[in-house]
């Protein structure tokens, strides 16, 4: 089975960043498959100053290994769908680096023509014998209904994939004061993933900074 391989812009969301990000391509269809399938690229790039910024409601973390995909028949509950597995870690057939990316494709075909319920799981792990990765969960995407006809292809639009927060980095600016003054501070506060990776991050106007202002005599 050929793989086809897109590259994707970052805005889509999955998350692009310093430091991890990637997309999807949007929702379209052509009649290019002998057989319904589902095409899916994703870009994993490489992180500056280990930063992933979440842009948008989809975040990719840069330490992205494997893929899971749940597909259930429409109206099933999506945990009692069929599981579909691939590789992305470095060096994969699946994968091609150009610089300091990683730009990944991924073709699950011979699906029945109908209506189905996708979601995608992104993992630190790779995944061993099609089985779901065994490592920790980095982001999910909601889940995404399609409908499969005989002969087409779907490139389904995942509009959400939300990161897994498993921490936080505090920092204040300045980090200093003088001493017998009143000063203000600014505290930043950058979430992480299981990976240590920054989903949110200062350098790009978070919402989450706060100010204190503290007093020192």
């Amino acid at each position: 089975m050929a793989r086809r391989l897109f590259a994707i812009l970052l805005a889509s969301a999955i998350a692009g960043c310093s430091g991890g990000g990637g997309g999807l391509l949007p929702g379209s269809r052509s009649s290019v498959q002998s057989t319904g399938s589902i095409h899916i690229s994703l870009t994993l790039g490489a992180p500056s100053t280990a930063k992933a910024i979440a842009r948008g409601r989809n975040y990719i973390s840069y330490s992205t290994r494997g893929l899971s995909m749940q597909i259930a028949t429409h109206g099933q509950t999506i945990s009692s769908g069929t599981i579909k597995t691939l590789d992305v870690s470095p060096g994969n057939a699946n994968c091609v680096t150009s610089g300091n990316q990683r730009q990944c494709g991924w073709t699950i075909a011979n699906l029945a023509p109908g209506w189905i319920d996708m979601q995608l799981s992104l993992w630190d792990t790779a995944p061993a014998n099609g089985t779901t990765p065994a490592g920790t969960l980095l982001s999910q995407s909601t889940v995404v209904t399609e409908k499969i006809d005989s002969g087409a292809s779907v490139y389904p639009s995942f509009t959400t994939i939300a990161p897994i927060v498993s921490g936080a980095q505090l920092s204040l600016q300045p980090a200093t004061m003088a001493y017998g003054s009143s000063n203000s501070t600014t505290l930043y506060i950058a979430l992480l993933d299981p990976q240590r990776n920054i989903i949110i991050d200062d350098g790009t106007g978070s919402t989450l900074d706060k100010t204190l202002t503290v007093s020192s005599t």
